[in-house]
């Protein structure tokens, strides 16, 4: 209803939901029904972990899901899930129900119309510690725009409400979806349906938070905005094999963005209940494990770590989105420590690996290697050669001479490793020395590239 107009329904109005799809109503001018206004919500018998729904009427209480299994709510003072037992249900709260059979639930009430707050009741505790996780919902009977509510300042958001931009949804398949305003144009992640419950995250500063929800940040479908991209970015994806369980990380390039986690552009991993999921995460020196992770602008090499989760051993896949948003002149690959593969995935954008049962940190990483071209320390000739180091290996890129050979000096200048580098490929050199710090140089027919690197 436009703002100004006037809807007039003499009998009942009946938002419908069935198997196809639930109907979306937005309320800006004046409703008058002269029955009963109902709000449905299909839920099919499809998921062992249940539907996450918030209420999207003014009054609805635990009758509202008769017939369910359970009915449960997420107490971030405990914290934990504890059974919902009887009364009236709170507004802007996510709640988790299971039914035995396909089911339409009702809501019948006056819609939820206006603004919507949880004032300051998001919590985070220490004792016991629940990391700053709250489960809220969305009280409209329509989707909205996550970019809306958090505004085109990540930060401004943080410093107004406490609460961190990231988005988290638990899929009804267990898996999680995250997301992060500002960061990717039109990404259709940013739409939270109707009745949709999802966390939200207590920035680690504050001991409590608020999240305020208004009419305009109602939409009805993706009603996509036109940005342009904040930030180049590469989505990884995970997939077992013959199965439809999947995960992915995303890896963010931004100017304003730090080496310390950024509260406005990292989100950490929240992983999958569902152990047929395999997960994949980056994670930082700290062990902080990212969902989302944000480096500083792409101006000199870049290794990333990557994690790797699985319960089912098997064949798995990784498969890398689009990577418009990166230099031509970038390079980006994947390796697989564990078989030596290197795969640049400009050129192959998937990897099919085997994995056993249980958690490796120390398998995959990712390098973004850059082919400027600049002068070489000894001043030769200019060199596109790149050294860097990445725990105990180095890395030589943009080898183009089969004639080429590495070798590597302690502080004292003595020659403690060489050996011959392969021509267009991505060289790792594992020389097995101590940690410390060491002067590699790269001969090939025509010049000589220095660099310092530290091993760990």
């Amino acid at each position: 209803i436009d703002a100004g107009k006037t809807l007039t329904v003499n009998g009942d109005l009946r938002i419908h939901s069935d198997a196809n799809g639930t109907g979306s109503f937005i309320q800006n001018g004046t409703l008058n029904v002269g029955g009963t206004t109902t709000v449905e919500k299909y839920l099919p018998n499809n998921t062992i972990y249940g539907w996450t729904l918030s209420v999207p009427v003014a009054s609805a209480d635990e009758t509202v899901f008769t017939g369910t299994e359970a009915l449960y709510f997420y107490n971030s003072s405990t914290p934990g899930w504890e059974q919902y037992a009887t009364g009236n249900l709170s507004q802007m709260t996510g709640y988790v129900v299971r039914f035995p059979t396909n089911t339409t639930v009702g809501f019948t009430s006056a819609l939820n119309n206006g603004d919507m707050l949880r004032d300051n009741d998001l919590i985070r505790s220490t004792t016991p510690n629940n990391y700053g996780w709250n489960y809220v919902g969305n009280p409209y009977p329509s989707p909205i725009d996550w970019d809306l509510v958090v505004g085109s300042d990540n930060q401004g958001f943080i410093d107004g409400c406490h609460l961190n931009p990231s988005l988290y949804i638990r899929k009804s398949d267990g898996s999680v979806m995250t997301y992060i305003p500002n960061m990717t144009p039109n990404n259709p992640n940013r739409i939270i349906p109707a009745m949709q419950a999802f966390w939200v995250h207590v920035n680690i500063n504050y001991a409590s938070a608020s999240l305020e929800l208004k009419n305009a940040h109602r939409v009805h479908g993706a009603n996509d905005i036109l940005k342009s991209a904040n930030a180049a970015v590469l989505k990884l994806e995970v997939e077992r094999n013959g199965e439809s369980f999947k995960d992915e990380t995303n890896i963010f390039f931004k100017d304003d963005a730090t080496e310390l986690f950024d509260d406005a552009y990292d989100a950490v991993k929240m992983f999958s209940y569902n152990q047929q999921h395999p997960q994949i995460y980056s994670f930082d020196n700290s062990n902080t494990e990212f969902a989302n992770n944000t480096y500083p602008e792409l101006i000199a090499n870049r290794t990333v770590a990557l994690g790797f989760k699985t319960q089912i051993s098997g064949a798995f896949t990784f498969t890398a989105g689009d990577l418009s948003g990166f230099d031509n002149s970038t390079s980006i690959v994947l390796e697989d420590a564990n078989t030596n593969t290197f795969t640049d995935l400009r050129l192959q954008n998937t990897y099919t690996f085997n994995a056993s049962t249980g958690t490796d940190n120390s398998r995959f990483v990712l390098h973004f290697n850059l082919s400027a071209t600049e002068n070489n320390a000894e001043n030769i000739t200019p060199s596109n050669v790149s050294i860097y180091s990445f725990d105990n290996a180095i890395y030589i890129a943009n080898v183009s001479d089969e004639n080429t050979t590495v070798s590597i000096y302690n502080v004292l200048g003595q020659n403690v490793f060489s050996q011959g580098l392969i021509g267009n490929v991505l060289n790792k050199v594992t020389p097995n020395l101590a940690m410390g710090q060491y002067v590699v140089k790269v001969t090939d027919k025509t010049k000589i590239t220095t660099q310092k690197v530290y091993l760990k």
